[in-house]
């Protein structure tokens, strides 16, 4: 008798073992093909971490049995508004056919390390929601995605793009009785990144031209003696050219650790702008006290140090833009 139950005890496991391994099994080959069309960008928001596109969907698949065109969902983003263009029967092979325009607005990351000469990834991803990667399983179309070649974007260029599809895994089964507790969700998601340039340095050069002139004359006013006017007006003129870049550049981004070039160059001259002041007082003040030798050597010490550091800065700047 005991045997008996055992036996039934170990079939009762081995079925559940085995259900599980079938929910947990991936399919073998995609069943829904998914592409993509960017109609294009309307904003690129650094200060609020989000990008909005409007851009098209399309679904093509076999059976009656499911809806990947109302199934998905958009990964860290808000759907402003979506139309369900086409859904049709194709009469080649039977298959399913549809197409979904959206407009959304995506979370992202900006890389601000180089700002505002820096590079982007514009990552837009499509998640099956209601079915586990052993129901629906995507496959990109690459064939019939546009290259974004045509594609405009203010101020930007777009150097390449590419689809890929991945997996994705939750530590969680979301409560789904179907899936054993202690068993993550997995589910199919299709990527299309876009990787964006700044058209011309000269978009970053309109934003930087005043702290730039501002250690330009600092450098250059240094040749005059400290009794001269224009030593102090200048170094009053370059501390409120900077603070005040200083002011616009944290304003257009993101609350982040991260310290852009721009706020790099302004540090750079914001101390600049310290060391001059404190350097030429001290001239003045041997001037005064009738010893020009002294207050010569100051400025020239001055002169030689600022003309290094902005050396070094320029070849950093080299080095950290066009590498």
């Amino acid at each position: 008798m005991m045997r008996r139950w055992y036996l039934i005890i170990a079939i009762f496991f081995s079925l559940i073992v085995e259900t599980s391994a079938q929910a947990a099994a991936k399919l073998e080959s995609p069943n829904v093909t998914v592409g993509i069309h960017v109609n294009g960008i309307r904003s690129i928001s650094y200060k609020n971490n989000t990008f909005t596109v409007d851009f098209s969907l399309w679904f093509r698949w076999q059976g009656n049995d499911l809806n990947p065109h109302k199934s998905f969902k958009l990964p860290g983003a808000k759907i402003e508004s979506i139309r369900y263009a086409a859904d049709t029967l194709l009469y080649k092979g039977g298959a399913r056919f549809a197409v979904v325009d959206i407009v959304a607005t995506f979370d992202t990351k900006w890389d601000i390390n180089n700002f505002p000469f820096d590079k982007q990834v514009l990552s837009i991803r499509v998640e099956e929601q209601e079915a586990e990667h052993d129901e629906v399983l995507y496959i990109a179309d690459k064939e019939n995605i546009a290259k974004a070649e045509k594609l405009e974007i203010q101020g930007w260029e777009i150097k390449s793009a590419r689809s890929f599809i991945s997996e994705n895994r939750y530590e969680t089964n979301f409560g789904d009785l179907r899936i054993p507790p202690g068993e993550n969700y997995h589910s199919t998601q299709f990527n299309y990144e876009m990787r964006i340039v700044r058209k011309s340095w000269l978009i970053g050069m309109k934003l930087l031209i005043a702290p730039i002139v501002a250690i330009f004359l600092m450098n250059v006013v240094l040749r005059l003696p400290a009794s001269e006017s224009s030593r102090m007006s200048v170094a009053t003129a370059a501390l409120f050219a900077l603070v005040s870049s200083n002011y616009i550049v944290i304003g257009m981004l993101p609350d982040s650790e991260g310290y852009s070039f721009a706020e790099k160059l302004i540090t750079h001259g914001l101390i600049q702008s310290g060391l001059y002041l404190v350097g030429t007082i001290a001239s003045l003040k041997h001037i005064r006290a009738s010893e020009a030798d002294a207050a010569n050597r100051i400025d020239h010490r001055m002169f030689y140090f600022f003309t290094a550091s902005n050396v070094a800065f320029v070849a950093y700047a080299a080095y950290a833009l066009v590498a």
